[in-house]
């Protein structure tokens, strides 16, 4: 699970800076950038916000389902080594 997170931040760190460098090429020729009604219909940026977006849930999903998995995992080992430090000492008496 820790692979998986740690993949997708290293994946979803490239689309911002080609997001940003799409932005950067196709605004360049533009003196003024109205930057809250600005819609650019690129193909290029599309694919690359939707690379980004596909990266950020991977790493949504992976990491919303680390702590439930932690959870379960505490709730089963704890009581195992109890139990089996219960044996032990019942054995060596």
């Amino acid at each position: 699970m820790a692979a998986k997170i740690r993949r997708s931040g290293e994946n979803s760190q490239e689309p911002p800076g080609e997001l940003s460098q799409i932005i950067r090429e196709t605004t360049s020729g533009n003196r003024v950038v109205k930057a809250f009604g600005m819609r650019i219909r690129d193909p290029k940026i599309s694919r690359c916000r939707s690379a980004l977006l596909r990266e950020n849930m991977r790493w949504v999903r992976a990491a919303t389902a680390t702590a439930p998995i932690m959870d379960l995992l505490g709730a089963i080992v704890v009581p195992l080594l109890l139990l089996y430090r219960a044996i032990e000492s019942s054995c060596t008496r």
